[in-house]
């Protein structure tokens, strides 16, 4: 899924439309990624986007559904803020 440098810290799982999905830091890049899986059961992972790249962003972060669509809560470390972001 994804492999490059340290990610997966503080990762968060939740079923997004029935798919697997996940939230977490990708902390050589001190970002917060979201992935999908391609589809039920399929083992197969669809490409991760970066949902904030402020540095230091993603860290603790939380994945939920809220009315069908993910959402994510996390610690922006750089600034002191706590975030929220949903749609992705």
């Amino acid at each position: 899924m994804d492999d490059a440098g340290q990610t997966g810290y503080t990762s968060s799982l939740a079923e997004v439309n029935g798919q697997a999905a996940i939230s977490y830091n990708d902390a050589s890049n001190g970002s917060l990624r979201f992935v999908r899986a391609k589809g039920l059961g399929s083992g197969k992972w669809g490409t991760s986007v970066t949902v904030d790249t402020a540095r230091h962003a993603g860290q603790h972060t939380s994945l939920a559904i809220i009315n069908g669509k993910p959402a994510i809560s996390y610690c922006d470390f750089t600034n002191g803020d706590l975030c929220f972001v949903i749609g992705y």
